[in-house]
């Protein structure tokens, strides 16, 4: 146990460490910072916290009526305020109706574009909360929905069996999320994102480990005795053991700033919210986010395995680096990124084509561990029974 801790150790060095922390600034503010910031600007993001504290996570035929009362109340606020708004009456808006009559003829901005955009901004709490109770009659009465339009026939018929079951379901329990649907899309990009950085960082951590005990001839020492040439086992136990700690830190970081965002209190609603990605399973929010962290680790221990697996075949840092390379490529910016663009969804928003199988995204990623933790045992076991130099 010792030795194991000396071998952390080794691997945990302040140099590198500084080295990833402000590589990880760096990573934050160049790409995922936009993406995890739009999660609040969703359009019914507000609305749907409101609803979700008042009533629950989803939306039921007996609270619909009940909205409608919270829709007047939007409306009398409207009212009230817009007549505080100078040169709205000169152009005949006193009231919503009269300003969404005015606003669909164009009219507003061309007279006055600090005015519509004064109008727009006051009009949005009523025209999202309309777009929630829109949806929600459109799809209990069959006008809005995937399985009696012409677009079923493009999907798999797997993939239209998983629509119809679907749509079915919320016309059976009269039960709809009151989650936006871009809250799903962008909480994934926040996986993606935290697990292409775990990728990274684990590779930049681990892939020395093995490259500096042969620049001091350390191995040639440990090959010296059978006993000696197990230390690799304890090596590579402590680096993997290495990357699910690292994980685990970028992964308190990354959870810490979706936190700050506000899309928590939607933790039980489901996922399926009729429009944008249509899911595989009856998953909440809750439970994708938990998913989206286990992928993390997974991801990890892949990273962390073929980094550990490759540096025995460096004979200094410069070899070393040329082979973290196409790791963190392959792994991070190809697997990473493709399976966790809208995972588990039956079409990818971000690469519209062919639907994708069930769980092709948890295959891949069993593959890639079984590749990599694979390497592991072959490399301890070859090193235990190599002959000594």
């Amino acid at each position: 146990m010792r030795l194991f801790w000396q071998e952390m150790q080794k691997i945990w060095r302040p140099g590198i460490l500084a080295a990833l922390v402000v590589l990880g600034v760096l990573f934050y503010f160049l790409r995922p910072k936009f993406w995890i910031e739009l999660i609040p600007k969703t359009q019914n993001f507000d609305n749907s916290l409101m609803l979700v504290e008042r009533y629950g996570p989803v939306l039921t035929a007996e609270i619909r009526p009940e909205l409608d009362a919270i829709y007047e109340e939007i409306k009398e606020n409207f009212n009230l305020e817009v007549k505080k708004i100078p040169g709205a009456a000169e152009i005949g808006i006193t009231d919503l109706e009269s300003y969404w009559a005015v606003d669909r003829s164009g009219e507003i901005y061309e007279v006055n574009v600090e005015l519509f955009a004064k109008l727009w901004r006051l009009s949005m709490p009523a025209n999202d909360f309309r777009l929630i109770t829109g949806k929600y009659d459109g799809r209990m009465d069959g006008t809005f929905g995937i399985r009696n339009s012409p677009h079923l026939a493009s999907y798999a018929p797997q993939a239209q069996t998983r629509i119809i079951e679907l749509e079915e379901r919320e016309l059976r329990t009269k039960a709809v999320s009151f989650m936006d649907h871009a809250v799903p899309w962008y909480t994934s990009d926040w996986g993606r994102y935290l697990v292409i950085w775990t990728v990274l960082s684990v590779t930049l951590l681990l892939s020395p480990t093995l490259v500096r005990d042969r620049i001091r001839r350390t191995i040639a020492m440990q090959w010296t005795s059978r006993r000696g040439r197990r230390a690799v086992r304890t090596q590579t136990a402590a680096a993997l053991a290495s990357a699910l700690l690292l994980a685990l830190i970028n992964l308190i970081v990354y959870f810490a700033i979706l936190a700050q965002q506000g899309s928590l209190p939607l933790w039980n609603c489901p996922i399926y919210c009729g429009d944008g990605g249509i899911p595989w399973f009856d998953w909440t929010y809750g439970q994708f986010i938990l998913m989206l962290i286990g992928m993390n680790f997974a991801f990890a221990l892949a990273a962390g395995g073929l980094a550990v697996f490759l540096s025995q075949f460096s004979t200094n840092y410069v070899p070393m680096l040329l082979k973290a390379i196409p790791v963190f490529l392959v792994v991070g910016l190809v697997i990473a990124n493709w399976a966790l663009s809208d995972p588990f969804l039956i079409q990818k928003s971000h690469y519209r084509g062919a639907d994708n199988p069930k769980g092709i995204e948890l295959v891949c990623v069993l593959l890639l561990l079984a590749v990599s933790l694979g390497s592991c045992v072959w490399m301890c076991s070859r090193q235990q029974q190599r002959e000594a130099p």
